[in-house]
C-alpha cells in the first residue's frame, strides 16, 4: 500500500500489487488515510456479537440489568475498539447512534413494529453515557495522552512546531545561475 498516487511498483522485475487499504494490527489502514471502512467494519462485529449473545438476551430469567452489563463489557468494547485515533465524522456518529439504540431494542426485547421513540428507549434502559459520547471521551483522553509527552512526533504534529528556524527575509531563489542573478538594468548610468 502507498501513500501517494503510485500506481505501478517493480521489484527485481516483478509487478507488486498496490492495494487501498490494509488491515495492520487488527484496524484497517486506508490510502486516504479516511477511516469509514474501519468504522463500519467495528459496527459489523459488534453487530455479530450482539447477534452470538441473541439467546442469552431474549432470554426471560436474565435481568434487564445483567443484559445492559454485557452489552458495556463485551458489545461496546468491540466497537470502540482503537476509536481514540480514528476521524470519526457526523455521518459515523449517527451510524454509532443507530448501532447503539438498535443494541438496547435488542436487550428490551422491543419489535421494530412497536412504536417507541428513541428517547423512551433510553429512559428505559438508562445507560450512564452514550456510545458516541464514549468514543469522544476516547479521543479526548487519548489527545490528552498526546500533550503530555515531552517530545513525540504526534505532539509537535498537532502542534504545528518544527524544530531548527529559518534566516529572517525572503528564501532565496535556488538553481539559478550568477548571470541571471545580475539586475537586467544597469542603475549606475
Amino acid at each position: 500500500m502507498t501513500k501517494g498516487t503510485l500506481n505501478e511498483f517493480i521489484l527485481d522485475g516483478t509487478e507488486i500489487e498496490i492495494s487501498s487499504y490494509h488491515t495492520f494490527l487488527g484496524s484497517i489502514i486506508t490510502r486516504d488515510r479516511y477511516d469509514n471502512k474501519e468504522m463500519s467494519r467495528r459496527l459489523s462485529i459488534g453487530r455479530k456479537a450482539v447477534t452470538k449473545l441473541e439467546k442469552s438476551m431474549k432470554d426471560r430469567d436474565i435481568k434487564k440489568a445483567t443484559k445492559i452489563k454485557i452489552a458495556g463489557t463485551i458489545i461496546f468494547p468491540t466497537v470502540k475498539y482503537g476509536s481514540e485515533s480514528l476521524t470519526v465524522r457526523k455521518s459515523e456518529m449517527k451510524k454509532i447512534y443507530a448501532f447503539e439504540l438498535w443494541t438496547w431494542r435488542r436487550i428490551l426485547g422491543l419489535l421494530w413494529t412497536e412504536k417507541r421513540t428513541n428517547f423512551s428507549v433510553l429512559e428505559d434502559v438508562n445507560p450512564k453515557r452514550s456510545l458516541e459520547a464514549t468514543v469522544l471521551r476516547l479521543k479526548l483522553r487519548y489527545f490528552c495522552h498526546v500533550m503530555r509527552a515531552k517530545r513525540s512526533l504526534e505532539r509537535d504534529i498537532i502542534l504545528g512546531q518544527v524544530e531548527g528556524h529559518r534566516k529572517q527575509g525572503k528564501p532565496q531563489m535556488q538553481g539559478l545561475t550568477a548571470s541571471r542573478k545580475q539586475p537586467a538594468y544597469d542603475w549606475k548610468t
